[in-house]
């Protein structure tokens, strides 16, 4: 019989679930991290020849190349994937209704059995661990030979292939001259991405049945109890609503939001806010926010330190990125593009278009132009592009932005360590009327503020960061990769908005609820 291929960074769970898979009757096979060449080859033999890639998605593992690389081996194999959800956030290539929950710590229920047997018999008996050792100290290696395959797998685009010489590469340990491991990662990511799509398992049967009757009883049930049904529904089957029931129970109980018609009411005088519309010299006006030095907690335990830097206390607006599309040497001058590896022919329209609002559907390298432009300006000198930590006007570091938004004591929201309903602009139909559908303006949720006072860092839009996901030191701007947005959004959960949750998009995506706000390392 195969096996069931685990991918995780969390030894405690995923041992504890490897045994109890093994108790349903499937084999096993888990790894940790390649030691070596050797051990990449035994790992990838186990992908393929695998029968279904259980994959515990943790804030570890969204961390780890490793993982990320057998999560996308199995995808190019179009292996069928089970994704758990045990902490941090989803990947974007999951649709949310096929994950697991499990961020208990408990154990999945017997849906996910029926789910993994769907691809793989079990047997009547306990299962087996089927994980295979290697001894890296005995293979011979030639670097140079795997970077030939290589190529040739990327002339053929068998992107599994170009994935496992890379894995190989990076097991190694060795720095091949001219061969930029990171770039050509990035590449081979992104087509795997791109061309492949998810085989999930089939989890439906159970869920539609259960969805059947919530359907059902949402005819009879009081609001209040229609939203706990939902809720617990939702335990199980994290976002499954295809009848959009959150949505129609919002819509039945409130009246327009307080917080739009505030903004709406702003926009249409004229928002006079520092750091909302323009200078008297017709530039964006930044209000700039002193984030002091100091150690600060990143992500889970990691103590780092930064010198002082300043961040812009709102995200960028539909007036000041207006600015810039409309000045002479603006959006259509050719300087602010040089060198990026994309410039797109015109903007996308803003889906809401306050001039307040903040500005969404702009892409990583419209937020990278807009910076380039501001900092000539203001300054007189074009920025040079394989420096922008240096730009007098720049995307803030993926760091830099969570030492903003987490303050010095390591918060989880920028206000402390539990959400707060009504203290940001995210999906809070689960437990709250407060559920706008749409961005507001620019700073309108004082009471998220951050220990400095900058707003806005949890809900409303995504903000890009300078910062290449996977390879967080590249800040090599001249890239096709895809790049970090911080912070969540209108659209997204207020579990999407802790400010430890990273996220990631190509940067040529736009979305309405994606923008970007500005920063600098000196005044």
């Amino acid at each position: 019989m195969s096996h069931i291929y685990l991918s995780y960074s969390n030894d405690d769970y995923a041992h504890k679930l490897a045994s109890f898979i093994r108790q349903h009757g499937f084999n096993t096979w888990m790894d940790r991290e390649p030691s070596g060449v050797n051990s990449w080859r035994v790992k990838v033999e186990g992908i393929q020849s695998c029968a279904a890639l259980v994959f515990i998605m943790s804030s570890e593992s969204s961390a780890s190349v490793w993982v990320q690389r057998e999560v996308l081996l199995a995808l190019a194999y179009q292996k069928p994937i089970v994704p758990l959800l045990l902490s941090g956030g989803n990947w974007p290539i999951f649709d949310l209704s096929c994950i697991v929950n499990v961020r208990d710590g408990e154990m999945p229920g017997e849906e996910f059995y029926r789910c993994l047997a769907a691809s793989v018999i079990p047997t009547q008996k306990r299962g087996q661990d089927r994980t295979v050792k290697a001894n890296d100290d005995l293979v011979p290696y030639d670097v140079y030979h795997s970077i030939s395959r290589f190529f040739e797998a990327v002339s053929d685009k068998n992107w599994a292939r170009a994935l496992e010489c890379v894995g190989q590469i990076a097991a190694s340990g060795e720095d091949p001259t001219l061969f930029d491991l990171g770039e050509f990662e990035a590449m081979v990511r992104g087509e795997i991405e791109q061309n492949f799509s998810p085989v999930i398992p089939p989890l439906q049967s159970l869920k539609e049945k259960q969805y059947d009757v919530l359907r059902q009883l949402y005819a009879y049930l009081e609001p209040e109890q229609a939203s706990q049904a939902l809720d617990c529904f939702w335990e199980h089957f994290p976002g499954y609503d295809p009848d959009n029931l959150a949505e129609r129970y919002v819509r039945s109980k409130v009246t327009p939001s307080p917080v739009l018609e505030r903004s709406l009411f702003l926009a249409e005088k004229g928002d006079s806010r520092p750091g909302v519309g323009l200078r008297e010299d017709g530039l964006p006006d930044i209000s700039w926010v002193e984030i002091p030095e100091g150690e600060f907690i990143y992500q889970q335990h990691e103590s780092l330190y930064l010198e002082t830097f300043y961040l812009a206390k709102l995200p960028i607006t539909n007036r000041q990125f207006r600015a810039f599309i409309d000045a002479d040497d603006g959006y259509f001058d050719g300087r602010w593009w040089d060198g990026l590896a994309e410039r797109p022919t015109r903007p996308e329209v803003p889906q809401w278009s306050g001039d307040n609002f903040p500005r969404e559907n702009v892409n990583w390298y419209e937020a990278v132009a807009f910076c380039r432009w501001l900092s000539y300006r203001l300054t007189g000198n074009i920025p040079h592009l394989d420096f922008p930590q240096v730009w007098p006007v720049r995307l803030p570091l993926e760091y830099e932005w969570e030492r903003a938004a987490r303050g010095f004591d390591g918060r989880i929201y920028p206000w402390g360590r539990s959400y707060k309903a009504g203290y940001a602009n995210v999906d809070e139909s689960r437990f709250s009327a407060e559920y706008i559908g749409q961005t507001t303006a620019v700073g309108m949720y004082l009471q998220g503020a951050t220990q400095e006072g900058v707003l806005d860092m949890s809900g409303n839009v995504w903000e890009w960061t300078l910062n290449e996901y996977g390879v967080g030191e590249n800040l090599d701007l001249s890239k096709l990769a895809r790049r970090v947005v911080r912070g969540g959004s209108w659209k997204h959960s207020s579990a999407s908005a802790k400010v430890t949750i990273r996220q990631h998009f190509s940067a040529v995506e736009r979305h309405p609820f994606i923008g970007f706000r500005v920063c600098t390392s000196r005044l």
